[in-house]
């Protein structure tokens, strides 16, 4: 090989090398800058969820969530669910209203629908809302051409729930009987458990709405569920 031949295979090889190098650095940046936005959004979510359910400080609380920093690691819809989780947990339900207005305008992912929608819908449903009805057909109109099963199980799940709380149609003790007697885990049949107590005692059955309560109790895994059911069974039957 001539000299003009050996120094065009040198300077071909140290341009690729040049070039392997730069997507080394490349990749090495990618992976800093991601470490970076995991450990300052852990960072925030540790925050955010002191601020929300420790020390219980609204103000703080929104002020985290609305911040440049939240805004630039976070979608909006997830900063919505998590505006929605926090007013619902201190039922403050003019501010839930707005809102679910709000995500109703905007695109959800399939995550982002299932926590809206079970978030949501459960809240209203369990107020007795009129409008409970027409966020359900909301929920009809965006998964209408999903194949997803979860979704679907979402939707008929929200739909016993409005038939239980809002049109209190005892003819589906029945229909929960059986889903208690299908393979679900212990929070599942706590939630069936806790709605047949709810029929039980629209049917005016009480001696069978206070063993659902009790089933549900034993059966459930929230603290902050236990304590709403105790104080159900010590007498606050307007709690249910």
């Amino acid at each position: 090989m001539n000299e003009q031949g050996v120094t065009s295979v040198l300077l071909f090889g140290g341009s690729r090398m040049r070039n392997i190098w730069i997507w080394v650095f490349i990749i090495a940046l990618f992976m800093i800058g991601e470490c970076i936005r995991k450990v300052s959004l852990n960072k925030l979510l540790k925050a955010i969820y002191e601020a929300a359910y420790i020390n219980k400080d609204e103000e703080a609380f929104h002020l985290l969530v609305v911040s440049p920093q939240a805004k630039m690691l976070m979608s909006d819809a997830t900063r919505l669910i998590m505006q929605l989780n926090f007013y619902v947990a201190n039922d403050q339900e003019e501010k839930v209203v707005k809102i679910v207005e709000k995500m109703k305008k905007i695109r959800l992912n399939k995550n982002n629908q299932k926590a809206f929608y079970s978030i949501a819908i459960g809240y209203y449903a369990e107020k007795e809302r009129t409008d409970t009805l027409d966020l359900i057909n909301h929920m009809k109109k965006a998964i209408e051409n999903t194949q997803d099963g979860e979704l679907q199980m979402l939707l008929y799940d929200c739909q016993l729930t409005y038939d239980i709380y809002v049109k209190k149609d005892i003819s589906k003790i029945h229909e929960l009987q059986q889903l208690l007697e299908t393979d679900i885990d212990a929070n599942a049949k706590s939630v069936y458990q806790y709605r047949l107590a709810k029929l039980y005692k629209i049917a005016n059955n009480m001696d069978r709405c206070q063993e659902m309560l009790k089933l549900a109790y034993k059966n459930t895994a929230s603290k902050q569920a236990k304590k709403k059911i105790d104080r159900i069974l010590d007498g606050e039957m307007e709690l249910l």
